[in-house]
């Protein structure tokens, strides 16, 4: 069955989990990742987390992704993909950007593992602002944010 868990929601930081059990997602960092550790750790003993999905380019939703992506390699020894479309990443503070981006826009259908994750524009005062639509284990489950 998905799995959803919001790690955090709100003008201080965004993060969202969605999970069939083998594979996990992110959506959004917002917070540090000793933060989504720590509240992942609480909740659910198997929380896998093999990419990382970002809807813009605002602080409390990508603020942390350069401290999740060396605290991920730390944790599982390889690099974990963040996806973000090319206004996220034009737009974002440089110094919170990870190194291994994979651009996305809407439309766009991107698997991982058994889950897939797709893509698709919503208004907001940010360049390519993006939703996720997950499915995986016969469930969907979707992150809106900042309508």
């Amino acid at each position: 069955m998905l799995r959803y868990i919001a790690l955090a929601s709100g003008s201080k930081g965004n993060c969202h989990y969605i999970s069939d059990g083998s594979t996990g997602v992110l959506i959004d960092c917002g917070i540090g990742p000793r933060r989504i550790f720590a509240q992942l750790d609480s909740v659910c003993a198997n929380h896998p987390i093999d990419a990382v999905f970002i809807t813009h380019c605002h602080t409390d939703h990508v603020g942390a992704a350069d401290k999740l992506e060396r605290g991920l390699l730390r944790k599982t020894g390889k690099s974990i993909p963040f996806y973000l479309s090319k206004g996220t990443e034009l737009f974002s503070d440089e110094r919170h950007l990870p190194q291994n981006i994979q651009r996305i826009s809407a439309g766009d259908e991107v698997h991982v593992g058994e889950l897939l994750v797709e893509a698709f524009s919503i208004p907001h005062d940010a360049p390519e602002t993006l939703a996720y639509r997950v499915h995986g284990d016969g469930h969907w489950a979707g992150i809106i944010t900042d309508l």
